[in-house]
C-alpha cells in the first residue's frame, strides 16, 4: 500500500483504489451493454465509485487523510445502503440501470470488505462496522454478478425479439385476410 509518512494512504493510493472500483463495477456490468446500452454500464460505474462520497460526508471534509482516518466505513457501505441506491436509480432511470447500480455497489462493498477495516455489511441490523470477507471473495462476486447480468441481457434480447415479431405479425394480419 502506498502510504504517506502519517501511515495513511496517500492520494496516489486513493486514485488507484477508485480505479479498481471502476474496473470491478465495469466487469460486473459490461455484459449488459449489448442489450441495455452504455447507460447500464454508466450506472454501475457511477454507483461503484460515487458511493465513496459518504466518506467525505462522514469526515466533514474532502481531505483524504481525514476521510481515511474515520476508523470505519460509513453505513452506506452495506447491503441496505447499496439496495437503497439501486432502488433510487431504478425509480429515476428504470430497472435496468437499477440492477446495474446494484451490481456496481455490491462490487464496491465486497472489495472494501476484503481489507481492513471492513464494512458495516449488515447495517442497520447489526452494529458490527468491521465485517470482512476472504480476499478471494471478489472474483466469485464478479463472476456471479456478471453471469446474472448475462442472463438478464439474454432475457432482454429475447423479449426485444418477441416484441419485434409481435409488431410484424400485427401489421401483416390485415393484408392476410381475404374477403371473398
Amino acid at each position: 500500500m502506498i502510504q504517506a509518512q502519517s501511515g495513511l494512504p496517500n492520494a496516489t493510493f486513493l486514485v488507484a483504489h477508485e480505479t479498481a472500483h471502476v474496473a470491478a463495477a465495469a466487469a460486473c456490468s459490461l455484459w449488459l451493454v449489448p442489450a441495455w446500452g452504455f447507460r447500464a454500464l454508466g450506472a454501475s460505474v457511477a454507483a461503484g465509485t460515487l458511493i465513496d462520497i459518504d466518506h467525505a460526508i462522514a469526515a466533514g471534509s474532502i481531505d483524504p487523510a481525514r476521510m481515511m482516518a474515520l476508523g470505519a466505513r460509513p453505513p452506506t457501505h452495506s447491503l441496505a445502503g447499496v439496495s437503497l441506491i439501486a432502488v433510487v436509480v431504478m425509480a429515476v432511470f428504470g430497472w435496468r440501470p437499477g440492477y446495474a447500480a446494484f451490481a456496481g455497489g455490491i462490487s464496491h462493498i465486497i472489495m472494501d470488505a476484503s481489507a481492513a477495516p471492513g464494512v458495516p455489511l449488515f447495517a442497520p441490523w447489526s452494529t458490527d462496522t468491521h465485517v470482512t470477507v476472504p480476499t478471494g471473495t471478489m472474483v466469485p462476486t464478479l463472476v456471479v454478478l456478471g453471469l446474472f447480468g448475462v442472463i438478464l441481457q439474454r432475457l432482454a434480447l429475447r423479449s426485444k425479439r418477441q416484441k419485434k415479431h409481435a409488431k410484424t405479425t400485427v401489421f401483416q394480419r390485415p393484408s392476410a385476410i381475404h374477403h371473398g
